[in-house]
């Protein structure tokens, strides 16, 4: 919940912005692919390494007796990345003033939500209301990115994703050849990995005054 909140105070710090550039579309688009590509680069990095670190994490927190739960909670951290990358084409929507498509996917979103748990719920338990929220996320962001398209702004390419995802790769990577170091251990060896392989392949860079910024 709190890591979704800051997506959502990102996504709205946004809307002013992209408000104003209605009158500049070059500017407009090139703010919401950017803005597509760092959540992208936020939100994948959690889910791989959530997952990864999901035992360590439901030991810390709630102790042993919780391992049934680690499963449940692979599948939910998926909904982050979802989530995160959803918010930017709806915030797109509203400074468009389409309310009314936010309004329809969000309503949509939520039948198929209530549908799935029916589903799933009773036969998977727990594991079945994750894949519930995560599937439903999936297909509002599918949809929200789909309207964003019809209202003029344009897809986002691929080419800006594929930094943070091969970063993050390799960040799986390094922390599965490490092991089970720990919560700490895995938590700081993962995101050294992640920061080091983003700089390499040109992820982020010097800015004015020698501050690191993204570059995707």
């Amino acid at each position: 919940s709190f890591l979704i909140n800051i997506g959502i105070a990102y996504s709205l710090s946004l809307l002013p912005t992209l408000t104003r550039l209605q009158d500049r579309p070059e500017d407009q688009r090139d703010l919401y692919h950017e803005a597509s590509a760092q959540m992208f680069a936020a939100g994948l990095p959690i889910a791989i390494g959530g997952t990864l670190l999901a035992p360590a994490i439901i030991g810390f927190v709630f102790g042993a007796e919780y391992a049934p739960s680690v499963i449940a909670l692979q599948v939910l951290l998926w909904f982050i990345p979802l989530a995160l990358l959803r918010d930017v084409p709806i915030i797109a929507l509203m400074s468009a003033a389409r309310e009314d498509r936010v309004l329809r996917i969000t309503a949509w979103a939520a039948a198929l939500n209530v549908a799935l748990n029916l589903v799933l719920i009773p036969r998977y338990g727990i594991l079945g209301a994750a894949a519930s929220t995560v599937a439903t996320e999936a297909i509002r962001m599918v949809v929200a990115f789909a309207f964003a398209a019809r209202t003029g702004f344009t897809v986002v390419s691929a080419k800006r994703f594929w930094k943070a995802g091969l970063a993050s790769l390799a960040m799986g990577g390094v922390m599965l050849l490490v092991g089970s170091g720990g919560l700490w251990v895995g938590l700081v060896v993962g995101i050294g990995a992640y920061a080091a392989t983003l700089t390499l392949v040109g992820g982020i860079r010097l800015g004015p005054g020698g501050t690191p910024v993204l570059n995707l």
